[in-house]
């Protein structure tokens, strides 16, 4: 089994008060994105380091976007 670790960036916002004698700030955390990657790489990533073809991800992706799909409407 293989671990995927992802590093994870926060920034930290003020929660706005209900109550105006509250004077201790509160936040909460903001994830922030370093950035996406296009379908096509990595499609590109998953091939290089599998060694499965690219027309084998590809399917395996389709089923897997239908899947969720279908568990999606099935509530």
């Amino acid at each position: 089994m293989y671990h995927i670790i992802m590093d994870a960036l926060y920034d930290f916002l003020p929660v706005p008060s209900a109550n105006a004698e509250d004077t201790t700030p509160r936040l909460y955390p903001k994830i922030v994105s370093k950035g996406t990657i296009t379908f096509e790489k990595l499609t590109e990533q998953i091939t290089n380091h599998s060694g499965l073809t690219k027309g084998t991800i590809l399917a395996v992706m389709d089923e897997t976007d239908y899947s969720f799909i279908s568990y999606n409407n099935s509530g």
